[in-house]
This record gives structure tokens, sequence and C-alpha cells, in this order.
């Protein structure tokens, strides 16, 4: 919502599949399209098997397509919890401390200029 509220329209699967639509398909091409990945972990997503490591895997692999030092791979834990191995080179944006929005949107915000500087 906050998001939203600062001009931003995330795509959440949830919210942006609509009955009939291919869902596989459509991810991919959200994560293809999207300006930014948040890779949003918890302790439930850290040990989760299946369809969520396939996107954080194809939120890494558009990452490794962006030029060197973009913004595009967010980390967001969203509790105190163990951090993945293949995640570790990332900064984390803490999403549970008290200013976790302000860091999460000084990311996007840098990241967003980071694309005006080479257009």
């Amino acid at each position: 919502q906050k998001l939203r509220q600062e001009g931003y329209d995330p795509w959440i699967d949830k919210e942006k599949l609509v009955g009939g639509q291919e869902w596989d398909l459509e991810i991919i091409k959200a994560i293809e399209e999207s300006n930014f990945f948040l890779a949003c972990i918890s302790s439930n997503s850290v040990n989760k098997e299946g369809y969520y490591q396939k996107e954080l895997k194809k939120g890494m692999d558009v990452w490794e397509r962006q030029p060197e030092g973009r913004i595009y791979f967010i980390p967001v834990r969203l509790e105190n919890c163990q951090i993945p191995v293949k995640l570790r080179k990332f900064h984390w944006v803490e999403f549970f401390e008290g200013d976790g929005m302000e860091k999460l949107l000084k990311a996007i915000e840098t990241g967003c200029e980071q694309r005006r500087a080479f257009t």
C-alpha cells in the first residue's frame, strides 16, 4: 500500500493475475519487465521448496543481465531470520526495523536515479 502511495505499481500475483491466465508465464513476464525485484524473505520462505525458489532464481537471473552496480534485486527481510547463502552478496533492507519502509524507498529511489543517469 505504501509503495502505491509513493507512486509505484508493485506487481503482486494475488492482485494482478486474473482468471484464465497462465500464471507461470505471467509471473515470469512480470519479473522480466519489472524495474526492481523485491525478494521478501521470512523464516517460512527461507525453508520453502518449490515455486518461491524458482521466482528468486529468475529474479537473480534478470539481475545478472543488469549493468554492473545497478540496483534491481532488493532483498527485503520481513523478520529476523536466516539469510540464504545465495543472497548474502546483497545489502538487505531490514523491513522489520522501524525505518524499514524508508530504507526500501531509498533503495528504489536510488535505482530510479541510476536509470535516469543512463537514459
